[in-house]
């Protein structure tokens, strides 16, 4: 009897070890369009990012959040990136257009989740293709320059699909594509090296 005591303590400690692993997102509150929770942006960029953010939403609508943790606790990418959209509720409510780009800075992954509304105007190609072209900037360690371009190619985006010009739109544009998201949110990850 005592042995069987033992089994399921230790079987109570390991679960309660499996839910305590991973990225608590519950403690990641949002404080404006960037959240840079590793400390790796630079004053200069954070407030670029935030007022063209800010540009963006008043012009389309649009809401992006702009993320960083240090590590994912081991959890996937995917997984961190989708809680944090709908528990902040990135996209209003109706139009679901809302944009959340995710680095995972020790690990080396990034991800873009997409709203409904936001879909056919970013496809999965189209945040490939931002991830991929931000890959140099972010090798430099210019965390605040690649989220910044990011941030502008995507609102450049949303900007043209509805006959908008948004303050501070980059030189270069993104090709679109042809595919399509699926569900709520649809995401991409692009590992950094």
């Amino acid at each position: 009897m005592q042995r069987l005591r033992r089994v399921a303590g230790l079987a109570i400690f390991l679960c309660s070890f499996a839910f305590a692993a991973g990225l608590d997102t519950s403690k990641l509150k949002p404080t404006g369009y960037v959240n840079d929770f590793a400390h790796v942006i630079d004053a200069g960029s954070a407030a670029q990012i935030e007022a063209y953010c800010g540009n963006v939403e008043r012009a389309t609508g649009a809401q992006f959040a702009i993320v960083t943790v240090d590590t994912l606790d081991d959890e996937p990418v995917e997984d961190v990136a989708v809680r944090l959209f709908k528990e902040w509720g990135i996209g209003k409510k109706g139009t679901d257009e809302g944009l959340l780009v995710l680095l995972a800075i020790k690990d080396h992954k990034n991800r873009v989740e997409v709203g409904y509304g936001l879909e056919p105007i970013i496809t999965d190609a189209d945040a490939g293709a931002v991830l991929r072209g931000i890959r140099p900037i972010l090798r430099q360690g210019n965390y605040g320059g690649a989220l910044l371009a990011a941030a502008q190619q995507f609102g450049q985006q949303v900007a043209q699909s509805k006959g908008f010009t948004i303050e501070g739109q980059p030189l270069q544009q993104t090709r679109s594509g042809d595919s399509g998201g699926v569900g709520g949110i649809f995401g991409i990850i692009i590992f950094f090296v």
